[in-house]
């Protein structure tokens, strides 16, 4: 018995150290053409790699050292301890034209296994970088894509999972998904359906409502 415990305090211990997150999704970002390609965890480092687009002439990039990592309900900010492929700033790299991507890595400290949400902020002054919820869980993932996938053609079978997203990840601190539903229902044409999403949305603790229902209430 002792022997099968310690077996699966180190298997659990060796999966965890293996765990790559690709594609992450997360509940908002400062730049539409900033993508996070995977997320790397370990017992010794997160690694984030990321690419950007450039979408203007004379573009130019660079990351802030004091960027962090910071679990989504708060706590404590784990901070950059290196960057590859990508300046850091007041060095930048210049964008040679229009829709050039740059691939780049990010090297922050270990987060506990117990965090499931992330954000990454930038702190600085000019156009910060920035993600909110960034999704850790696979299996939320994989639901979430799911939805976006079918959302074209089948409105109803993405707002049956948009809804159960809700009721599974009920910690999960945006308001994105109470929006999704709440738009889903206005496409279907439900407004006692759209009012009740509202109301849960109104009613949520989710950090960013404010900004959803100013935008629910415009249509």
């Amino acid at each position: 018995m002792r022997i099968l415990l310690i077996f699966g305090i180190f298997f659990s211990t060796f999966l965890y150290s293996q765990e790559v997150i690709e594609k992450p999704n997360s509940a908002s970002k400062s730049h539409n053409t900033l993508i996070i390609d995977k997320i790397e965890r370990s017992k010794t480092e997160t690694i984030v790699y990321l690419t950007i687009e450039n979408q203007v002439e004379n573009g130019w990039v660079c990351i802030d050292k004091k960027i962090y990592l910071q679990n989504s309900s708060g706590g404590e900010k784990y901070f950059l301890l290196q960057n590859k492929f990508i300046p850091t700033c007041p060095e930048v790299y210049h964008f040679s034209y229009s829709s050039e991507k740059l691939s780049f890595v990010l090297y922050f400290p270990p987060i506990p296994a117990s965090i499931e949400f992330l954000d990454m902020v930038e702190n600085c002054n000019n156009a910060c970088f920035s993600f909110e919820g960034i999704i850790l869980d696979k299996k939320f993932n994989a639901q979430i894509e799911e939805a976006h996938k079918i959302a074209s053609y089948d409105s109803e079978g993405a707002l049956k999972i948009f809804s159960q997203l809700i009721s599974q990840y009920p910690k999960y601190p945006f308001a994105i998904w109470h929006f999704y539903c709440a738009t889903l229902c206005n496409e279907l044409r439900r407004p006692e359906e759209t009012k009740k999403w509202i109301q849960k949305l109104r009613l949520s603790n989710c950090r960013d409502k404010e900004k959803f229902l100013k935008i629910l209430e415009k249509k």
